[in-house]
């Protein structure tokens, strides 16, 4: 009996001394306290950071880009109306932007008169305007009147060839701008196609000279010049030549002779039938 007993106290006792394993999660809160901080601190640390990154920063993106619209669109705005502005003064202005040789090319545009069927001045009437017109972009006024016969001329051994017409003829008027300038147009039409090479062209800043029968001379000078135009057998040369403002008062009492016109080719010097033409023209501009 007492052996039974000694072999149940002998059982208990390593019960007591061996108890069962446990599963261990100690380890994992051990990964996570990488330092000396109590575990429930350490935790909460983990955490408070893993939300904090994820906060969204408030967006103005969209705010700023429809700021920055508005203003790029009042700049434009702004630049627009300045623009307008300054076109509108060139406008007002633009008789004084012009230059002289600018303004004598305006001044020599008529409306695409056939030289052939321009009328004697004995039966053309006095002060009738080819052009009489306002630009309506620079504000430039001029007006001209029709062409008029000055002067023809036929070479005596021409005449047998020429029965009817003249061997050349030069037709004129005078144009007038806005601010005064004034022009003599010519058109020196020639009946035959040689004339390009027996005259050449009028060159640029080549002098027109008018003669008076009062014994005064009277330069005129054009800016673009003239090239030979050839049409069937004829020859033209169109071209604007400026009247200077000084000689403009004289001009107008002034009884005109003689012409001479420079060609590359030298100096072409005509007897002028039509005197008073001068007078005439310049009377319409009164």
């Amino acid at each position: 009996m007492s052996q039974l007993f000694f072999v149940l106290g002998l059982l208990i006792s390593l019960n007591y001394t061996n108890p069962p394993e446990t599963i261990n999660t100690t380890p994992y809160i051990s990964l996570i306290q990488q330092d000396s901080t109590p575990p429930n601190h350490g935790i909460v640390n983990v955490e408070e950071i893993s939300e904090h990154s994820k906060k969204k920063t408030p967006n103005n993106t969209s705010k700023n880009k429809t700021n920055s619209w508005k203003k790029y669109k009042k700049l434009v705005e702004q630049k627009e109306k300045q623009r307008e502005k300054t076109l509108k003064v060139q406008k007002n202005n633009a008789r004084f932007i012009l230059t002289i040789e600018d303004e004598l090319k305006l001044l020599a545009i008529s409306e695409n008169i056939d030289a052939n069927d321009i009328p004697h001045p004995d039966i053309e009437k006095k002060c009738k305007f080819a052009f009489d017109v306002t630009d309506k972009f620079t504000g430039f006024h001029r007006r001209g009147l029709y062409a008029q016969t000055i002067f023809n001329y036929t070479p005596k051994n021409y005449r047998k060839f020429l029965k009817s017409n003249d061997f050349i003829r030069c037709e004129g008027f005078l144009s007038q701008s806005s601010s005064g300038n004034m022009a003599l147009n010519i058109n020196f039409i020639v009946a035959s196609k040689e004339a390009k090479y027996k005259f050449g062209g009028i060159r640029s800043n080549s002098p027109l000279i008018l003669y008076s029968m009062k014994g005064n001379e009277y330069t005129l000078m054009t800016y673009q010049g003239a090239e030979a135009q050839i049409k069937d057998n004829t020859t033209l040369y169109e071209c604007s030549f400026a009247i200077n403002k000084k000689d403009i008062k004289k001009l107008k009492k002034e009884e005109i002779d003689r012409v001479k016109i420079s060609f590359d080719k030298g100096f072409q010097a005509y007897e002028i039938f039509y005197i008073d033409f001068i007078i005439d023209q310049f009377s319409c501009f009164e």
